[in-house]
C-alpha cells in the first residue's frame, strides 16, 4: 500500500471510503495496513501522516513504501476487463507484501492434499484409523433410530479431529470387511 498514492487521491477530493473501494480493501483491513505502515489520518489536513505516538509501529524501510513524488508508478501494459490500472497495481503490491504468507498457505495446502497424504492412514491416540481411499463422494440419506443417531453424534463430538464423513466411511469399510465373507 502506497501512502503517497493514497494522499494524492485525498488531495484530488476522494474520501477514505472511495479510496478503500478503489483499492478493493475493507475498512478494518485498510486501517490495519495503514497502522502497520506507521501512519494515521490527520482530519485537519485530510492526509495520512507518520504516527510515532503510543502503539505506533516504528517506521522502518521494511514496513514503509517510500516513493518519489515525481514517480509515475509501475508501467502496466496489462489490461483486464473490469479492473482499472490502479486497482491492478495495488492488488499486485498487496500480493507482493503478503508473498511469504501466501507461499506458506500454498505449501501447506499442497502438503495436505498431495496424493500421498490422501492415501495415508491417519491414526490418533484414540486408536481410530481412517483409511481414506480416493474416489468420488456421493451424497445419500439414511433413516436411522434416534437413539443410535444420538450415540453417533456424541461419538463424533469426541473425535472432532475426523469428519463425520470419514468416520462413517471407515465404520462401513470395517463392517464390510468383518461380515462380507
Amino acid at each position: 500500500m502506497d501512502i503517497n498514492y493514497i494522499n494524492n487521491l485525498l488531495q484530488e477530493g476522494k474520501s477514505v471510503k472511495d479510496i478503500r473501494t478503489i483499492l478493493g480493501v475493507g475498512e478494518k483491513s485498510f486501517q490495519k495496513q495503514i497502522k502497520q505502515l506507521g501512519y494515521k489520518y490527520n482530519q485537519k489536513i485530510k492526509q495520512y501522516e507518520p504516527f510515532t505516538g503510543a502503539g505506533a509501529s516504528p517506521i522502518t524501510k521494511e514496513n514503509s513504501i517510500v516513493s518519489n513524488k515525481n514517480d509515475k508508478g509501475m508501467i502496466l501494459d496489462i489490461q483486464i476487463e473490469g479492473l482499472n490500472k490502479e486497482t491492478f497495481k495495488n492488488n499486485i503490491i498487496d500480493l507482493a507484501a503478503n508473498y511469504e504468507r501466501i507461499k506458506n498457505m500454498l505449501d501447506d495446502y499442497e502438503h495436505t492434499n498431495s496424493i500421498h497424504a490422501q492415501n495415508e492412514i491417519l491414526e490418533v491416540n484414540t486408536g481410530i484409523k481412517i483409511d481414506s481411499p480416493e474416489g468420488e463422494v456421493e451424497r445419500t440419506t439414511v433413516r436411522i433410530s434416534k437413539d443410535i443417531l444420538l450415540k453417533w453424534n456424541k461419538f463424533c463430538d469426541k473425535n472432532k479431529q475426523f469428519s463425520k464423513k470419514d468416520l462413517l466411511g471407515q465404520a462401513m469399510i470395517e463392517f464390510i470387511q468383518k461380515y462380507d465373507k
